[in-house]
């Protein structure tokens, strides 16, 4: 029987079973991980591999989620430990997450071989390239069964003293339970799901460089996946900020991924988000259909959070102060009458629970028709608690992609308490107005009448 990487789980369902134990180099752990004790799944039937010595002589039963820790000798000339399990296909194909971690105490170049056997005596390796070769290397590796059953895991040592811990997981479709963190969700087939109302506040995660407590064997953690329903087209918005406690060099890379394995890219430059405080924005077309969204570090640690915003076309709720309005998607109508009484508006410069995932909020947008060509006069200022905006850039934009500049000079709009009146000349149809600071905060208002 044959085994597939896979990217998405497609069954419903978890059924395990552990079978009796035997010898073997490993000690299952007993705390659960991932797995929900209150809902035990049904027993498989138990289908015995024809030819056991593949896998030595005895092997030591383990189940999902659990750590399992092992230790091949020098001494007792221990090369090989056997592990079994018993796994279910779901009357289909079901797909599996192995992570494997060397541990401390490990001696020298000592190469570690993992591999797969099924009923059919058939070896998938999970090792290439000599990847467990010292302590603190680690491997994370996804496979399909596509036959209830005992399925064998093999692990044989180099030359020299090796320690090691791994862990089986189910994927979501499957029943893994994931704690308040989302955790574990390294695979696609352990993406966690997350709705478009809960994506449109924070979402919180964190990419850690070493195997702790927290990780488990997740090893380097490196990948987060999350996956959501798109049940309407169209434009939506993307919002993340490294947080501190992220360190430089962390490099998140972020992509969407569709059911056709399509890749959206959301960082283009490995220094997008490259050190704490680094944020992006990025509108992107969706389809209908469920989207992973991979979230990978280079390097370093990173803590990160975002959110999804759809456009105003397909129901985004604005607060009283037409925010979020970052993008042209979410541009916030604006009336000729409101525009004549005038509007206020803020651009942040750091984050905060005001500008929430949208980072350093350095642009506002709003959408306005013109229905007379002529000429119109704009008055803006700079209120209190601006912080030298270094000039505020202002600009109506056509759906032909036409701009009009309102002109400002340098300083003219510097800091607060300064005003200023313009003349421009537009022609009737479609604005968006796009209002956005060079840095600090901007606190502005602004007016428009026809002369």
């Amino acid at each position: 029987m044959k085994y597939t990487l896979s990217k998405f789980s497609i069954a419903s369902s978890i059924a395990l079973m552990l079978v009796g134990c035997g010898g073997g180099g490993g000690t299952p752990a007993t705390a659960p991980a991932g797995q929900n004790p209150q809902n035990p799944a049904p027993q498989n039937p138990t289908v015995t591999v024809s030819n056991p010595a593949l896998c030595g002589g005895t092997q030591t039963a383990f189940a999902l989620s659990k750590e399992v820790n092992g230790d091949l000798n020098i001494e007792k000339d221990n090369t090989e430990d056997c592990y079994k399990i018993n796994l279910s296909s779901n009357n289909g194909s079901e797909t599996y997450t192995f992570f494997m971690n060397i541990l401390p105490g490990t001696e020298g170049f000592s190469p570690t071989d993992v591999r797969l056997i099924d009923m059919d005596n058939e070896e998938t390796p999970f090792t290439t390239e000599n990847k467990l070769y010292a302590a603190d290397k680690h491997l994370r590796k996804t496979f399909s069964v596509t036959k209830d059953g005992t399925y064998y895991i093999k692990v044989k040592r180099g030359t020299a003293k090796t320690k090691y811990a791994f862990s089986v997981h189910s994927s979501v479709e499957n029943g893994l339970v994931q704690n308040k963190d989302k955790e574990i969700n390294d695979t696609p087939s352990m993406a966690a799901p997350i709705k478009l109302d809960e994506a449109m506040k924070d979402i919180s995660g964190s990419l850690h460089v070493t195997r702790d407590t927290y990780n488990s064997l997740r090893g380097t953690d490196d990948t987060d996946y999350y996956s959501i329903d798109i049940t309407k087209a169209g434009k939506y918005t993307f919002f993340m900020n490294l947080l501190p406690g992220s360190e430089t060099y962390a490099s998140v890379d972020v992509r969407f991924i569709d059911e056709t394995e399509a890749e959206t890219p959301i960082t283009e430059k490995s220094l997008d988000l490259y050190k704490e405080n680094d944020n992006i924005r990025k509108e992107i077309t969706l389809a209908i259909g469920k989207h992973n969204i991979k979230v990978y570090r280079d390097k370093n640690k990173a803590k990160y959070a975002f959110s999804i915003h759809p456009s105003i076309a397909n129901g985004l709720k604005q607060d009283s102060d037409q925010e979020p309005n970052d993008t042209p998607s979410m541009a916030a109508p604006l009336t000729i009458a409101e525009s004549t009484v005038g509007i206020t508006g803020s651009l942040h410069f750091t984050r905060d629970a005001y500008t929430s995932l949208r980072g350093t909020d350095d642009t506002d947008m709003y959408r306005i028709s013109i229905v007379e060509t002529g000429e119109y006069t704009v008055d803006m200022a700079l209120l209190d608690g601006s912080l030298q905006a270094q000039n505020l850039n202002v600009r109506f934009i056509s759906d032909n992609g036409g701009e009009i500049p309102v002109p400002i000079s340098t300083f003219e709009l510097y800091r607060e308490g300064q005003t200023l009146s313009k003349n421009i000349t537009l022609t009737a149809g479609n604005y968006n107005l796009k209002i956005s600071r060079n840095s600090k905060i901007a606190k502005y208002s602004f007016k428009m009448k026809k002369k």
